[in-house]
């Protein structure tokens, strides 16, 4: 029973994790399913991954390694943080567009027995003279833009906040659905947008991740449409 053993390779990112793999060489594929140590320098073994080597009657293993080192950054201090925004394209009922009162005036809207906002599919006469969006000489005939519209876009946007912890905190989940006028002070200035005037944030479920010994977790706040989360319908339930 013979094992060659290779160097060990690692990169640390900005959180601190290391990354490392170690490769070695076995001669039978029991020792290659048991070769190694369990962790290097107190960064945890995460992956196994072996094939045949150089020598079709030998194993390649490869030993694949991720956490941070005891002697590492400690835990809330000076750990690195990251801010990223990801672009939403959100289909909102047409019910709740912010100038419906007008759309309906303009496009002929009414409402069916649910409620429901309709469009005629003909434009609504408007009589003579000019004025500002439709022509009010439009013909009865005219296609109405709106007719069979239920729903409009609104661009939007998801806020990601990811730091690294040793294990989930205890409060992650204390402010779920929870409606801010401004993103937290807790994240990076730099990467901080400006709340749209008129909007409003809504805190999300967060996602993780386990990496070796440490978790990464990624906070996440949606942008509203315009008008804004109507925060009435959820303080009841955020404490």
């Amino acid at each position: 029973m013979t094992f060659e053993r290779k160097f060990y390779e690692a990169s640390i990112d900005r959180f601190g994790i290391e990354q490392g793999t170690m490769i070695w060489h076995a001669d039978t594929l029991e020792e290659a399913r048991s070769v190694g140590a369990s962790s290097i320098g107190g960064v945890p073994l995460v992956g196994r991954r072996f094939g045949p080597g150089e020598d079709p009657r030998t194993y390649a293993v490869t030993l694949s390694y991720e956490g941070r080192a005891p002697d590492g950054q400690p835990q809330g201090v000076g750990i690195e943080e990251t801010v990223e925004g990801e672009a939403l394209f959100i289909q909102e009922p047409i019910e709740l567009h912010p100038s419906l009162d007008t759309l309906m005036e303009r496009f002929g809207g009414y409402r069916d027995t649910d409620g429901r906002v309709k469009f005629s599919d003909t434009l609504p006469s408007r009589g003579t003279g000019s004025g500002s969006g439709l022509s009010r000489g439009a013909r009865t005939t005219a296609t109405n833009p709106l007719s069979g519209r239920t729903t409009f876009a609104v661009a939007g946007l998801e806020v990601l906040h990811s730091y690294v912890r040793d294990s989930l905190p205890g409060d992650l989940f204390a402010d779920l659905n929870r409606i801010l006028e401004n993103l937290p002070s807790s994240l990076p200035s730099n990467a901080r947008p400006v709340t749209p005037r008129g909007r409003n944030w809504m805190k999300m479920a967060p996602r993780w991740v386990a990496r070796g010994n440490v978790v990464q977790i990624f906070d996440r706040y949606r942008l509203s449409p315009p008008g804004g989360f109507t925060k009435e319908l959820y303080e009841l339930f955020v404490r």
